[in-house]
This record gives C-alpha cells, sequence and structure tokens, in this order.
C-alpha cells in the first residue's frame, strides 16, 4: 500500500533476483498464509508492480502520509498538534514544511540503507524528529550564556 519496503525499492541480493511466485498472496485469508497462493514480488508491491529491477522509489515520500494502526496515528498527531503548530506559528508555514517533508524523507532514507530487509515502516515520525530537533536547535540558540 506504499510502505517502505526495501524490496519494492531496490536490488537486494537473494531477495529480489528470485524469479518464482515464493511471496504470500497479500488477498490470501487462509491460515497461515503461506499455505494458500503464492505471487511474486512484483504483485506484492503493486503500484503496477515493475519489470526487471524494483524501482519504486516514491516509498520514500508516500509512508509519510500512512500509517500502522490508530494508535500509531494518534500519537503522531498528538506531537504533531502540540509541538508542530507552535513551531509552524513561530516560523511560518513554508519553513514548517521545508523542514517537516524533507526529514520525513531522508528518515525513510535512512531506513531503506540501514534496517533489516523485509521490514516494512509508515508514519511520519521522521518529520516529527525533524520538527523537534528543529526546537531544541532554536532553544540553544536562544539561551544566552550567564
Amino acid at each position: 500500500m506504499g510502505a517502505r519496503f526495501d524490496a519494492c525499492m531496490h536490488a537486494i541480493p537473494g531477495i529480489t533476483d528470485i524469479t518464482s511466485n515464493i511471496w504470500p498472496c497479500l488477498n490470501n485469508t487462509s491460515n497461515p498464509p503461506s499455505n494458500g497462493p503464492l505471487c511474486s514480488l512484483s504483485d506484492i508491491c503493486g503500484f503496477g508492480g515493475f519489470t526487471g529491477t524494483p524501482n519504486q522509489w516514491y516509498r520514500i515520500i508516500v509512508p509519510i502520509f500512512l500509517h500502522a494502526g490508530v494508535l500509531h496515528i494518534l500519537f503522531n498527531l498528538l506531537v504533531q498538534l502540540r509541538l508542530g503548530a507552535d513551531v509552524e506559528k513561530d516560523i511560518g508555514t513554508i519553513r514548517f514544511m521545508l523542514v517537516y517533508f524533507p526529514s520525513g524523507i531522508m528518515g525513510f532514507i535512512l531506513g531503506a540503507n540501514f534496517a533489516g530487509n523485509g521490514v516494512a515502516s509508515t508514519g511520519c515520525s521522521g518529520s516529527l524528529f525533524g520538527i523537534i530537533a528543529l526546537v531544541l536547535l532554536v532553544q540553544s540558540l536562544s539561551i544566552s550564556p550567564s
């Protein structure tokens, strides 16, 4: 559905170079899922799939707008409304967006490079950490030495 999933974004030796159908289909309702039909990685990745090497680079942007459940979105909204609203009032909407979106994108780029293979990730936590870093930076600059 658009989560950061390494196998859909770039080639991973031993995972993306397998041409047979080894992935449990997402529409499989049997328990356990491995007993049902199997799909190709291109089918699992969706968005029209891919031919050859996985190349769904937009999976570093889309997950900022997705969340993994009600609690996940509630806690992200709590931080964003409490901290993000104050920061946006202080620096303006354009500057806020210039911190928010690049922070989220860089969070998913780092996640794609350093997280384990086959681990999906969603949420705006990277963006929120960028805003927290901005708050800490502004506070540290506004403290005058005594």
